[in-house]
């Protein structure tokens, strides 16, 4: 198993042939509802679909520190992996926001500012899914 963000890659010992799933193949609402069980409120889907092997290389390289052999190794068994992804309720901070700056644009727009990060709440949920 391989992450990315919130995707998830597995590899199978059949060839998937990831490249002929985009877009969403399958998904799943199954945890959407809260449980309290888990430890979190709200909840996730999951998509099993598609990645094209520049994008699967550049996810893995970047989020499972894949890079040189190692990454070459795991790319050239692309047909044998499927991903799936996880699309998940982030609950409202008063951090996350986006507000005006100061700068404008080359039309004299104010720029917006997106300030955003993820939540004890948010964590728990992705780590759940992973």
């Amino acid at each position: 198993m391989v992450h990315s963000s919130n995707d998830v890659y597995g590899k199978f010992p059949e060839e998937i042939r990831l490249y002929k799933g985009t877009p969403v193949l399958a998904t799943t609402q199954d945890f959407y509802e809260t449980d309290p069980s888990r430890g979190f409120a709200r909840g996730y889907t999951l998509h099993a679909h598609g990645a094209r092997p520049v994008a699967m290389a550049k996810g893995i390289s970047k989020t499972a520190k894949l890079w040189g052999q190692q990454l070459r190794e795991t790319m050239l068994d692309y047909n044998y992996y499927g991903r799936v992804t996880l699309v998940g309720e982030v609950l409202p901070e008063p951090n996350n926001c986006v507000t005006l700056s100061d700068e404008t644009d080359e039309y004299g727009m104010p720029v917006p500012n997106v300030a955003f990060s993820y939540g004890d709440n948010d964590n728990k949920l992705i780590a759940h899914a992973v």
